[in-house]
C-alpha cells in the first residue's frame, strides 16, 4: 500500500492553491503526514545577493521571510476554519513551511528533493491563453519531471472556497 509520509503544496494565493492545501490537509489527516507549505518570492534571490555585499545583518530578507511563512501558517488555519465551518475536522498536521528565492520549478525540485517528499499537492487553473497552450504550464511541468507523485486539484467540489 502506497503511504504518504510527507506533502508538499505550493501556494500562491490563489483559489486553487486553497483548494490544493484543503486537500492536503485531508491526506495529511488521514495518513498522519507532515505538511510542506511552499510560496516562492522571485526577487529574494536578488535582494539576498544584493544584502550579503552591501548590508551583511539587514532585516528585510528576514522580515520577508518570516512575513510569507506567517502567510503560508495562516493559509492553513483558514482551511481548517473553512473545513471545520463545513462539518469537518481533520486536526492540525505537522506543518513545516518554506520560502525561497529563484524560480517555482527549481524551488520545488529542490525541496521535493531534500525532504524527501512523497506527494505535491497542487492548484491549478486549466491552461489560461495561447502561450500556455504552447508551452503549457508549472503544474505539466511537476507532472512531468517530478521525481515524486503530483495530485493536481482544481477548486470545483470546494465550495466554501467561493466566498
Amino acid at each position: 500500500m502506497f503511504t504518504i509520509c510527507k506533502l508538499l503544496v505550493p501556494f500562491d494565493g490563489t483559489d486553487t492553491a486553497r483548494a490544493a492545501v484543503s486537500l492536503a490537509l485531508q491526506l495529511a489527516h488521514a495518513h498522519a503526514a507532515e505538511l510542506h507549505m511552499l510560496t516562492v518570492l522571485p526577487r529574494l534571490d536578488k535582494v539576498m545577493k544584493k544584502r550579503l555585499t552591501t548590508k551583511p545583518h539587514g532585516t528585510a530578507v528576514e522580515r520577508a521571510i518570516r512575513d510569507n511563512e506567517g502567510a503560508l501558517e495562516a493559509a492553513v488555519r483558514v482551511e481548517l476554519d473553512r473545513a471545520r465551518d463545513a462539518g469537518h475536522s481533520w486536526g492540525h498536521p505537522r506543518l513545516f513551511t518554506h520560502v525561497s528565492g529563484g524560480s517555482w520549478r527549481i524551488a520545488v525540485q529542490n525541496l521535493v528533493e531534500e525532504r524527501e517528499i512523497d506527494v505535491i499537492v497542487v492548484g491549478t487553473h486549466g491552461r489560461q491563453g495561447l502561450v500556455e497552450a504552447f508551452w503549457g504550464t508549472e503544474t505539466e511541468e511537476w507532472v512531468r519531471n517530478s521525481p515524486c507523485s503530483v495530485l493536481v486539484v482544481k477548486a470545483q467540489g470546494y465550495p466554501y472556497l467561493r466566498d
